[in-house]
């Protein structure tokens, strides 16, 4: 298996800056202490908790702290979480904890501080592994070639759109990463699916087929088109403008055309934009 230690360089920006690291421990503000109104109980496990993290015992201290929020949801307990977490390399966790801190301190003096730490662990990169179920399938994430499978990536969070291209076929599949974690995808393409284009794109691309400048388009299928300028305009919910693409000529060629949208649906009467990445691949 190929392991891509950093893939900024191979997929041209799909990852996080390998410079993006989690919030250094000497530049976050000091674990939290309860103030007194706290209920009893919930005080107890909260001292517990804090003599397993004193300890270096971090699931203890994490299930301690838990158990004492549940009591008495203060937002001291919530930032001891999401602290614990981050230091458990629980980067995902780590972000729900710290937006439950400052859901629950309302307006925090530390606001500002907490947001900048939630926004270095999204670019936290995680790592996804896609595997091959046959021979010479090469691999698309988000439009862009990163070889033939099986590969281990490291890329921002987020889902990712992952296209599989083979000689006589083809397969796609929506892949989450997670910040700091490790995830598997597996797109399986179908025995057969002839043609010589490919539209992919976004999760807003509509999953459709239709007929427009006398052509038959369809979505994350493979399909036959003659060779030549096509114009194809509803892509998208209210996209701004009709997508324009070319076919290219030849045999043994196919056009791998991604579409990329926003990743929410347009609020009102905004209409939608459209990038479009076109590729030529040997089949």
């Amino acid at each position: 298996m190929t392991r891509l230690a950093v893939a900024v360089a191979v997929l041209a920006g799909l990852a996080a800056p390998s410079s993006a690291q989690p919030h250094k421990d000497k530049a976050v503000a000091p674990r939290r202490e309860l103030p007194p109104g706290v209920a009893e109980k919930a005080r107890e496990l909260f001292t517990q908790a804090r003599e397993k993290d004193d300890a270096g015992d971090l699931p203890q201290a994490l299930r301690y702290y838990r158990d004492a929020l549940q009591i008495d949801p203060h937002p001291n307990t919530a930032y001891n979480i999401a602290d614990v977490l981050r230091r458990m390399k629980r980067y995902r966790d780590a972000i729900d904890a710290y937006e439950r801190y400052l859901q629950l301190a309302g307006d925090a003096a530390d606001k500002a501080a907490v947001e900048q730490i939630i926004e270095q662990l999204k670019a936290v990169p995680g790592t996804l592994e896609i595997g091959a179920t046959g021979s010479d399938e090469r691999a698309y994430v988000d439009g862009q070639p990163v070889g033939t499978l099986p590969q281990t990536l490291e890329l921002h969070e987020g889902r990712h759109v992952v296209d599989v291209i083979t000689p006589i076929s083809y397969g796609w599949m929506f892949c989450e990463v997670r910040s700091g974690q490790k995830q598997s995808c597996k797109p399986s393409p179908v025995p057969r699916m002839d043609g010589n284009v490919v539209i992919s794109g976004s999760r807003l691309l509509e999953s459709k087929r239709w007929r427009e400048t006398g052509a038959f388009f369809m979505i994350r299928e493979r399909f036959e088109l003659r060779h030549g300028h096509y114009v194809i305009g509803e892509l998208t919910y209210k996209q701004c403008k009709p997508v324009e693409i070319d076919v290219a000529k030849g045999e043994d060629v196919l056009t791998y055309v991604f579409v990329t949208t926003p990743e929410e649906r347009p609020k009102n009467n905004e209409s939608v934009p459209v990038s479009v990445r076109v590729q030529t691949v040997k089949r």
